[in-house]
């Protein structure tokens, strides 16, 4: 028997999700409010009547500030999640959610997928084999005002932590940042100190064009990852695959787990605080 998914959310990203079930072979259960026709999918009225047909696993597509509610049915329920990011919309329902999960001893995922880039996964191993010798300094960027304009503005730097997360799954826990949000939310850039470098980030959402770039600078050289579209269409269907493995118990843990979320909206927050403070703040 196939496996079957309950996708909680059907808009852009909850049908990639969906399609991506499809190839995999996966039955795909789909819950959302609006109306939306999709092909071969077992539409549910509700939340709670997707969970009671006992999908393996659940994907919350929803927007940021439901994810919490939605997540926590789910806890309730017992089944393993996959939480797109941001892993919550505030640092206190990420805390809850984490919580939730660990209480029920079942596995959490959040949707960075540049996790399951292939050249950034063959960078990270580079890096942890020491090939760069140690890394004092990195630098995240992101452009695109053509991607904002489509998703939330008001969330932007949220919307946009991918690279947030990806200075820590390479540098390690931040520690504290001083950033500045400006342009009505849609550019944030500053600094941020891990254990054994500083790292810079500039996210902008007026800029023309389309890139993410993380630049890595080592003792024994320089790396550089450009995201590549047909790669990052790839990692979203080897992050479910990866997500299937957790829910068959044939993988412990995901690559991303909840607290890492948790990570990347703290320091979404500490760079809010800091814009506002004008003052270095703990991360």
């Amino acid at each position: 028997m196939s496996d079957r998914i309950l996708i909680v959310g059907l808009g852009s990203i909850g049908q990639r999700h969906a399609r991506n079930a499809f190839t995999l072979g996966c039955q795909v259960i789909g819950y959302d409010p609006k109306p939306w026709e999709g092909q071969g999918m077992r539409r549910v009225k509700s939340v709670e009547e997707g969970l009671n047909l006992r999908p393996l696993g659940v994907i919350v597509a929803t927007p940021p500030e439901t994810h919490w509610q939605v997540g926590y049915q789910v806890s309730k329920a017992g089944l393993p999640c996959l939480i797109e990011k941001p892993l919550a919309s505030d640092l206190s329902g990420s805390e809850g959610l984490c919580h939730a999960f660990e209480k029920q001893g079942v596995s959490l995922a959040v949707g960075y997928q540049f996790r399951h880039t292939a050249a950034l996964r063959r960078l990270k191993a580079q890096v942890d084999a020491g090939e760069f010798g140690t890394i004092y300094a990195a630098h995240a960027e992101f452009a695109s005002q053509k991607w904002c304009s489509q998703t939330y503005p008001a969330n932007m730097l949220l919307e946009v932590s991918h690279e947030l997360d990806a200075l820590r799954w390479f540098l390690g826990d931040p520690e504290q940042t001083q950033g500045k949000v400006s342009g009505n939310g849609l550019l944030a850039q500053g600094s941020i100190d891990f254990p054994w470098s500083r790292a810079t980030f500039h996210l902008d959402g007026l800029a023309l064009g389309y890139r993410r770039r993380l630049t890595l600078y080592g003792t024994k050289g320089q790396a550089e990852w450009n995201l590549d579209q047909a790669e990052n269409d790839q990692a979203y269907v080897d992050e479910l695959a990866e997500f299937l493995r957790v829910c068959r118990g044939e993988q412990a843990a995901p690559s991303c787990t909840g607290r890492d979320g948790w990570w990347a909206v703290r320091t979404v927050e500490a760079i809010r605080r800091s814009g506002e403070s004008g003052r270095w703040e703990a991360a």
